[in-house]
């Protein structure tokens, strides 16, 4: 099997299951659907890692240009060594995060003001829409920040350095 089969399917799965995780987020339940995107999120770390781990073993630059019907912004990909060990790190991190997330439930931490006597909500719990939307926009993240190390032109860094942006906001400011 080559290198550049290696590389390059890691990343289309690493994206596959980056977003296969951003939409299992969406579903209410029981934890079921936040236990499979966090899941999904680890093995998009995990194939971001060994694309990267693929790519420093072989010491060969792999990329990748997706068409546009614009002429200046396609979206270019490159994996080079530099890009590869952030990407390695990246994932590093980003698996045992996601697996912690599964844990990691809102509904199981008082905010301010619960306790005895205190009024009811009806928003509270793991599959309130806005714990719903930080899960949906942590494997969001992962994919922007795991991307913007592998773009090879300004507007691929561009687009998703505003991914990134956008979605680290959302888990900054959201509940939770």
């Amino acid at each position: 099997m080559s290198a550049t089969f290696v590389v390059i399917g890691s990343v289309l799965l690493m994206i596959a299951s980056y977003a296969g995780a951003a939409v299992a987020a969406l579903f209410p339940g029981d934890g079921n659907s936040r236990r499979a995107a966090a899941i999904l999120a680890a093995a998009g770390a995990l194939a971001g890692s060994l694309a990267a781990a693929a790519t420093l073993v072989s010491g060969g630059t792999f990329g990748l240009e997706l068409p546009s019907a614009l002429p200046a912004p396609a979206l270019a990909f490159r994996v080079d060594a530099l890009g590869a060990a952030f990407l390695f790190l990246i994932g590093l991190v980003a698996a045992p995060a996601a697996l912690y997330g599964i844990g990691y439930a809102p509904d199981h931490h008082p905010r301010r003001g619960d306790g005895p006597g205190a009024p009811e909500s009806g928003a509270r719990g793991a599959g309130a829409p806005g714990r719903r939307l930080a899960g949906v926009m942590f494997p969001l993240f992962l994919m922007a920040m795991s991307l913007l190390v592998t773009a090879h032109s300004v507007f691929t860094f561009l687009l998703f350095w505003e991914a990134m942006t956008l979605s680290s906001y959302f888990l900054v400011v959201g509940p939770g």
